[in-house]
């Protein structure tokens, strides 16, 4: 094999020197339109991030607090449970 047959396999390979960063859909199949995919600002990652660190945090507190609630239901059942000893005769 030739170094033009090896490249040529290997540009088929790997996408037919497609730059890196380009996306497949860059079109829409519906209309035919360029559909542009510009990156995220910093300003939007970081906003992004805080409000998903503020809603893992709510999660988690409503976790806890739904938590706390089922263990003091619980024990509030079974204080108001009133032990009967069994009956040795069904004579009252």
């Amino acid at each position: 094999m030739t170094k033009e047959a090896i490249a040529t396999i290997w540009k088929a390979l790997t996408g037919s020197g497609k730059a890196q960063g380009s996306s497949v859909n860059e079109v829409c199949p519906a209309c035919g339109a360029r559909v542009a995919s510009p990156r995220p600002s910093i300003r939007e990652v970081v906003v992004t991030t805080v409000g998903g660190c503020l809603l893992a945090v709510m999660l988690v507190f409503a976790c806890w607090n739904a938590e706390q609630w089922i263990e003091r239901e619980g024990h509030r059942i079974l204080d108001n449970m009133v032990w009967h000893e069994p009956l040795d005769t069904w004579r009252l």
